[in-house]
């Protein structure tokens, strides 16, 4: 007997009907951020002249090291992430960080068109993407890009910030399982692709601060868009780096930031917890809110991940 393989619009529609109280946009992109998804030759160009993913600190990618090369020329054409609308189950605007699967059984494609969120051929929704800021084109003398170093992200809302690409606990064998920072920087590396200059890793305050400027400066053309807010975050230092601990380190961006823009922008600094004079410094060195970097379950959970 050959069993039928459940279609997942079939799969979606029973979770409208288990969970009538939770939105529909909800469930399909909790489904898309899950399983990832596709983009056809067609849709890849007509992501052209959109604003691209950056791959600034973590892929979310679901990356078969093996099939890396052919994966790769798809990862450098997608978008930061898609906006969807309408469609089969008449979705309010719904934004979704883009997390490429290849084998996903979503699919960004051109139907009759227009581009779209398909299932084994079905339409379930429109999708739009938000053009390339023009200061992304711009790159500092070094070669370093902007867009590298201060990328929006989530519907261009926010400008995020990494300072550190990579994380010393990935030196040390001790990475969290659900993290996939160290993975992605040491593919890019294998790959050839450089994201800033030198070690790949480490960027420098002032260009920072400077393409955080070039942002906000923007003059966006839907007044939708544009980032209203910056978020900083990075891998651990747990041997120091360039002679800094961690904190040292970090805040020296919030201090080149806060020179540059001001203090309007509200600026959340995510890195490892500390103590109250640890969340004194945070506070006096311009940081609006802090974030734990690790997420703590029980005993069991954190020492497994």
């Amino acid at each position: 007997m050959v069993i039928k393989e459940k279609r997942r619009i079939e799969e979606i529609e029973s979770y409208f009907k288990k969970y009538p109280d939770v939105p529909k946009e909800v469930i399909i992109k909790e489904d898309l951020l899950r399983l990832g998804f596709g983009f056809t030759p067609a849709a890849l160009k007509a992501a052209e002249g959109s604003r691209l993913k950056s791959y600034y600190i973590f892929a979310w990618d679901q990356v078969d090291e093996k099939k890396a090369g052919v994966q790769e020329d798809i990862r450098q054409r997608v978008p930061e992430d898609i906006k969807l609308s309408g469609g089969m189950y008449k979705l309010k605007r719904t934004v979704v960080c883009t997390r490429v699967n290849t084998d996903s059984p979503y699919l960004i494609d051109v139907v009759d068109g227009k581009l779209s969120l398909t299932e084994n051929g079905t339409v379930i929704a429109d999708v739009r993407l938000d053009p390339e800021p023009p200061y992304y084109s711009k790159t500092f003398e070094d070669g370093t890009p902007y867009m590298q170093l201060a990328p929006t992200v989530f519907g261009a809302f926010s400008v995020f910030v990494n300072p550190f690409r990579h994380c010393q606990y990935w030196d040390t064998g001790e990475e969290c399982l659900y993290c996939d920072i160290g993975f992605n920087v040491r593919l890019r590396q294998k790959m050839g692709k450089k994201t800033g200059k030198v070690s790949d890793v480490v960027s420098d305050p002032k260009q920072v601060a400077e393409a955080v400027a070039a942002a906000f400066a923007e003059k966006w053309d839907n007044p939708e868009l544009g980032p209203k807010v910056i978020q900083m975050s990075g891998g651990s230092i747990t041997h120091g780096l360039h002679g800094m601990d961690e904190l040292t380190f970090y805040l020296q961006y919030v201090t080149a930031i806060r020179e540059k823009v001001g203090y309007r922008p509200p600026l959340c600094l995510v890195i490892e917890a500390g103590d109250k004079k640890t969340m004194q410094r945070i506070k006096e060195a311009g940081a609006s809110s802090f974030t734990a970097d690790f997420e703590v379950w029980d005993k069991r959970i954190f020492e497994w991940l």
